[in-house]
């Protein structure tokens, strides 16, 4: 049985996913909790990392999401591309549908 935190895991993964495909669900972002209060920290460098790009007009893919990581000094602290990957290959819901 899945347990809350574990169901909040997946979502936050979830909706990190989706911008990566789908820069127009950035306002997700937003939806959701505040990038500050994120209980997993990576989770939440990589939230505010979207919301720099999409500020400075850049596309948010993997490519620009592991430049702006690497220029931060933070690619490292968030897993690496390895986990920016991860996410991008994670199964989201809609397409389980």
């Amino acid at each position: 049985m899945a347990t809350p935190k574990t169901i909040r895991l997946f979502d936050e993964i979830s909706v990190l996913h989706e911008i990566i495909h789908d820069n127009s669900q950035i306002h997700k972002l937003r939806e959701c909790i505040d990038p500050y209060s994120v209980p997993i920290k990576r989770h939440g460098i990589l939230r505010r990392a979207m919301a720099q790009l999409h500020y400075r007009q850049h596309p948010i893919d993997l490519a620009s999401l592991a430049r702006y990581l690497e220029d931060h000094a933070l690619l490292d602290e968030i897993g690496g591309s390895s986990y920016l990957q991860f996410i991008a290959d994670f199964p989201s819901a809609t397409s389980l549908n």
